[in-house]
């Protein structure tokens, strides 16, 4: 989300569930064993850079924009 900071783990762990913050790569396969694990329900907030990672992804993302947003036609569906 847009929403810096947002701690949805929290929203699990009040629902009863288990929640998990991963804020670095090396904790991610960790993380993914203790939600397969857990009996209950699970949200991992997952930690990432809002950068593209890869010069395509502009161009991605451009393709499943609506028309009026970029002023051009759009993936229709």
């Amino acid at each position: 989300s847009d929403l810096p900071g947002t701690a949805y783990e929290k929203l699990a762990e009040m629902a009863g569930g288990h929640g998990e913050r991963v804020e670095r790569a090396a904790d991610l396969e960790i993380a993914l064993h203790n939600a397969f694990a857990a009996k209950m329900p699970v949200v991992l907030n997952v930690m990432i850079d809002p950068a593209p990672m890869h010069d395509a992804l502009p161009m991605i993302a451009s393709m499943f924009s609506r028309p009026e947003e970029t002023g051009q036609p759009g993936v229709t569906g």
